[in-house]
């Protein structure tokens, strides 16, 4: 009996990405399939094989609910040492700080933020996405941050050039913010070779190249389990609605293709 060959909406749907990543794994050969008229198949075995390769960045392959069950009591085993660790720091620098607005870099460090420290400041309100402070205009800036006392907060730091480069955008002339940078883990050897650009952040561990690769993993292995892999396909959108289109009409195009997540919003 011939082997049943799976679809592109088969594929997205086993590896809980959209169809259009599909479509991008076959178009840079990532993934190979074949053509049955104007639609593509795929082999099983050769799908699952290229997940185990590596080769379907963004792919997560889908576990039972007993197994996912098992899989978090496992890791807030060996994760709740370290994340108490981790909220202590944080809670003692806002004791010292006592921040008006905090910013978070990167997917990853809003996620660890969220394990660490929920529901302590809202989104859009007074907890931002770094992304929506690289959108935001200068008069968008000092609207919502001039004179303010701003935390800047990364799970990890090897360089600090993104934070940095915020720290330098809410110290502007215009805005003039009080910025913290605080981070949990550092790479204590690029601190000592001054490779470190955001040299004012503190740091709850200051750790040898061994301990931050290991830190490392076990960053990707909570983000991994609490939120699957990202989905490279992103959209991000600037500028003004015109032609009568409302921003909850936008919004609910958008969810067709996907959950949409707004950072950052402006109605001025």
């Amino acid at each position: 009996m011939d082997k049943r060959l799976l679809t592109i909406d088969e594929v997205a749907l086993q590896f809980n990405v959209s169809t259009s990543t599909v479509r991008r794994w076959v178009r840079s050969g990532k993934l190979v399939g074949q053509k049955a008229g104007a639609q593509w198949r795929f082999d099983p075995t050769a799908v699952r094989e290229a997940f185990d390769w590596g080769m379907l960045s963004g792919a997560s392959w889908p576990v039972s609910h007993a197994d996912r069950i098992t899989q978090y009591a496992e890791a807030m085993e060996w994760a709740r040492p370290l994340l108490a660790l981790w909220r202590r720091f944080l809670e003692d620098s806002f004791e010292q700080v006592q921040p008006d607005h905090v910013v978070v870099i990167d997917r990853r460090g809003a996620k660890i933020w969220s394990l660490i420290m929920p529901n302590r400041y809202r989104w859009g309100d007074n907890l931002w996405h770094s992304m929506a402070i690289e959108l935001m205009t200068p008069a968008d800036l000092k609207q919502i941050f001039a004179h303010r006392r701003v935390l800047l907060f990364d799970e990890m730091m090897q360089h600090g050039r993104e934070m940095h480069e915020l720290r330098q955008r809410l110290l502007a002339e215009d805005v003039a913010a009080i910025v913290t940078s605080v981070v949990c883990v550092r790479r204590r050897s690029h601190a000592e070779s001054g490779k470190l650009l955001e040299y004012e952040a503190l740091a709850c561990e200051d750790v040898d190249d061994k301990t931050f690769t290991e830190r490392a993993a076990a960053i990707s292995r909570l983000v991994h389990l609490f939120e699957p892999p990202l989905d490279v396909d992103h959209l991000v959108v600037r500028g003004s609605l015109t032609q009568g289109l409302k921003e909850e009409e936008f919004l609910e195009n958008l969810a067709k293709w996907g959950v949409p997540f707004v950072v950052y919003s402006s109605h001025a």
